[in-house]
């Protein structure tokens, strides 16, 4: 029978994975199995945190994943649903959701099927089909075979999988100008925990912390947990608006950027701009967190080089992830920490339990190593383009009437925007009904109030089925002239 409870609670799942690890496990699976249903209301973290007797970090990890896979949604002032994006068949969908398998390899599969029927336009879901799964298998396999003890243990290493280190930093080293070695390399489960990690090692409670708005929610609420004053700063076609940053005569202790493609509005930080920012950092002792948000994916030219290494500053730390290039349930995030930091933030890391499987990391150094990984990207990056210049040109030939289109120059998705005003509300409502997600760009917000509009993801989605979104979403904008 469906829990249409409020509080529902789901049961967790015994085994060493981290509490936040399994409490997403446990309430994905209760969303796909239909146990919870679309726009059914969850326990808020307070509760939540209060019933297992966790932190409400812990459980803030759990939901915000939720909410970066299109599990779950936020409602400002309500709480916290279920997502009504989700269609029916999605959720009901035989073998959606298969219980794990003994067996390693098909545990992986079935990791990657609930990824594959998002509906268009959700933005952030790598095209899985074209991932080298069998690749990935045949390295992960030799390595149970030839390392049976992994399968026995917590974690290896401080920081991570020294091997994995090797590899991020070489990788770092050659193709984003990052200046950096292994033991100055943190390894967690997914993004999340390392802007948590950078929280707890930075942030006392009444310090100012400086956030892009809009941004991912996840990242302004790591900060607000830890008690800070989030600052948002709004953004242009040119990244965050750094002057904002000049004027303000109190004291901010660390700014997050993502100046290689900035979440969601998609624009660059030119040189010049980053370097007021490093300067002004420089002045006023502030440390940075550049998030490398979707740099591979540069359709135009060379990828720009990150920030961390143009700088010559000590107090930049560069976060970056693979689920976004290679797949969702890889969860491997990774932190570049400063060398007179790092003994604390390795503190910090240590208590927290943040090691991820070490099979899975030795799997990845692997891939990594052996080039697999830069020609996965480097194809991505081609089909991603192709996909993304059809859906531009489509997008202004059909909407062009009602959308002015943000920076096409790469990523997984584009922004467009409203040129006349538009009832996201109501246009989001009557997609979801006909299976699609129009998710509003006002939707990631924090107090900016600038131009609406509309993610376009096309990084998973065939032609056809953006072809089938487009008309739909025009008949809708149609219809409400």
């Amino acid at each position: 029978m469906k829990n249409n409870r409020a509080n529902y609670c789901p049961q967790l799942s015994p085994g060493p994975q981290p509490i936040y690890r399994r409490l997403y496990e446990a309430f994905r699976d209760a969303i796909l199995s239909g146990q919870l249903t679309t726009g059914q209301r969850v326990p808020s973290s307070r509760e939540l945190a209060a019933r297992y007797g966790v932190g409400r970090i812990t459980v803030t990890q759990a939901y915000e994943q939720l909410i970066a896979e299109g599990y779950l949604e936020t409602r400002r002032g309500s709480g916290t649903f279920v997502t009504k994006l989700l269609p029916d068949g999605f959720l009901k969908a035989e073998g959606a959701r298969r219980a794990l398998s003994t067996d390693e390899e098909t545990e992986i599969r079935s990791n990657l099927a609930p990824y594959i029927e998002l509906p268009p336009f959700l933005s952030g879901c790598p095209d899985l089909e074209a991932f080298p799964i069998e690749t990935w298998l045949k390295l992960y396999s030799r390595r149970l075979r030839g390392s049976p003890d992994s399968l026995n243990t917590y974690g290896h290493g401080e920081g991570g999988y020294l091997g994995l280190r090797e590899a991020i930093a070489g990788h770092l080293r050659t193709h984003r100008g990052v200046r950096c070695s292994a033991d100055q390399i943190l390894i967690f489960n997914g993004s999340q925990p390392g802007l948590d990690l950078v929280a707890r090692a930075l942030v006392e409670s009444g310090d100012r912390v400086a956030v892009e708005d809009p941004c991912f929610k996840g990242v302004a609420d790591a900060f607000r947990m830890s008690g800070a004053e989030v600052l948002p700063v709004p953004v242009d076609l040119e990244g965050m608006k750094v002057e904002e940053l000049l004027a303000q005569k109190r004291s901010v202790r660390l700014v997050v950027a993502t100046p290689a493609r900035q979440f969601p509005i998609g624009s660059a930080m030119p040189v010049g701009r980053q370097a007021v920012l490093l300067e002004w950092a420089r002045k006023k002792g502030a440390w940075i967190l550049e998030d490398d948000y979707d740099s591979e994916f540069r359709f135009r030219g060379k990828p720009l080089p990150a920030m961390q290494g143009l700088a010559g500053y000590d107090r930049i730390l560069y976060l970056g992830t693979f689920t976004r290039s290679m797949f969702p349930d890889v969860r491997i995030g990774y932190l570049v920490v400063p060398k007179h930091a790092y003994p604390d933030f390795l503190t910090l890391w240590k208590v927290g339990a943040m090691n991820p499987s070490i099979s899975i990391q030795a799997t990845l150094a692997e891939f990594i190593r052996q080039g697999h990984y830069l020609r996965h990207v480097r194809k991505m990056r081609q089909l991603y383009a192709k996909r993304s210049h059809w859906l531009a040109d489509k997008v202004l030939e059909m909407l062009g009437d009602w959308i002015e289109l943000g920076p096409t120059d790469g990523g997984m998705h584009f922004v467009g925007f409203f040129k006349k005003p538009v009832d996201i509300r109501s246009l989001a409502k009557s997609g979801s009904e006909q299976g699609y997600a129009f998710r509003a760009l006002s939707s990631y917000a924090i107090e900016t109030k600038g131009r609406d509009g509309l993610m376009f993801g096309f990084s998973s989605f065939s032609e056809s089925k953006m072809l089938d979104a487009l008309t739909v979403l025009r008949g809708i904008l149609s219809a409400s002239v």
